[in-house]
């Protein structure tokens, strides 16, 4: 099992994440991070830490202070303007001519001297502002600017700049400012959220329906389709449509099946997932079973099929190659649970 997202870095006052410990490690690399910036896991940091105080950066961290240390190099203090004087002497008052003659020897050395400083410097000094910039530039690939909050109970918030929208379900909105906009569209399978205000931000909150995590999926790294459950779907890029068709997978007993959906489009998906993410990777010819009430979406090109023999349970069977997320805690296998705990016996 790959590991899943659950680093969080905290810099300038916003809060990036999740990030498995190999992103961290990126960033540091990448000049992202550095050691004071903070960050925070459930579970192995009581609070934020600065990454260079986390034992388990400690070798990144060091391995990334030495980049900025270059040396510069220095001229000689005194020998420079001593070795200097002397032509200009010479220029002025040709009648000591003979007097120089050693000047010739020592003169040479300290013209090389002084480019020293002229080269290096200018190369040296761009160099060191260009990490810090590179933040700024790129949080994340997409233009749509989002927080997942929270550790073991996660809402996603959304931050949407004048004339843009995003794509939720209203069932599992939150919060939004007064002046949001929701529109039903036609064309599109979810209502939109706008901002119409000519200027600032509208900020909008989802959050599922169990204690949880939020799974983002990016199409675009996906091929552009992807196979996932819908009622887990929090909201979308504009850009996502479900138009692909569905797939129906019966569950281990009645009433776990689940309906999936082909999303297609390139952009951000967020979905909710019950208990912790886990995000698996299936090479050509690999396959997994997963019990359908804990499968949350897999890449289309993956083959899905239906296993079950005699009374057992029915599996999902997956074969790669391609990506699956799977959530730990499935609210459909709570509720039959619940269910045949109620049912009278003998019924």
């Amino acid at each position: 099992m790959d590991e899943a997202p659950s680093w969080y870095l905290a810099e300038g006052g916003k809060t990036l994440g999740p990030f498995t410990k190999a992103q961290v490690v990126e960033q540091l690399q990448a000049g992202k991070a550095s050691k004071t910036t903070v960050a925070f896991k459930h579970g192995t940091t009581p609070q934020w830490t600065a990454l260079g105080q986390i034992g388990e950066f400690a070798t990144a961290v060091s391995a990334t202070a030495k980049v900025p240390e270059i040396p510069r190099p220095v001229p000689p203090p005194a020998p420079i303007p001593a070795a200097v004087a002397p032509p200009a002497m010479a220029a002025a008052a040709p009648v000591v001519a003979p007097a120089p003659t050693p000047a010739p020897v020592f003169n040479p050395p300290p013209a090389a001297a002084p480019s020293v400083p002229q080269a290096a410097p200018p190369s040296v000094a761009p160099a060191v502002p260009s990490p810090a910039a590179a933040p700024a530039k790129a949080e994340t690939s997409s233009a749509l600017e989002y927080h997942v909050i929270g550790a073991e109970a996660q809402c996603v918030e959304v931050d949407l700049e004048p004339g843009t929208s995003v794509l939720g379900d209203p069932s599992m909105l939150v919060c939004c400012d007064g002046d949001a906009s929701i529109e039903n569209g036609s064309a599109s399978f979810l209502p939109s959220f706008w901002n119409r205000r000519p200027t600032g931000r509208v900020k909008l909150v989802f959050g599922g329906l169990v204690t949880g995590a939020v799974a983002v999926l990016d199409s675009r790294a996906s091929g552009g389709a992807v196979w996932c459950r819908l009622d887990a779907l929090l909201c979308c890029e504009t850009s996502i449509s479900a138009t692909g068709g569905l797939k129906t997978i019966p569950g281990s007993t009645h009433g776990e099946g689940i309906v999936l959906h082909k999303i297609e489009g390139s952009g951000l998906c967020f979905l909710q997932a019950g208990g912790r993410v886990l995000r698996r990777r299936l090479g050509a010819g690999e396959s997994l079973r997963v019990d359908s009430a804990c499968l949350l979406a897999c890449e289309a090109r993956l083959e899905i099929d239906i296993q079950h023999s005699g009374e057992g349970p029915r599996m999902a069977l997956l074969k790669g190659p391609g990506v699956v997320w799977l959530q730990t805690h499935s609210p459909s296998r709570l509720v039959s649970r619940l269910r045949a705990a109620m049912r009278p016996q003998g019924a």
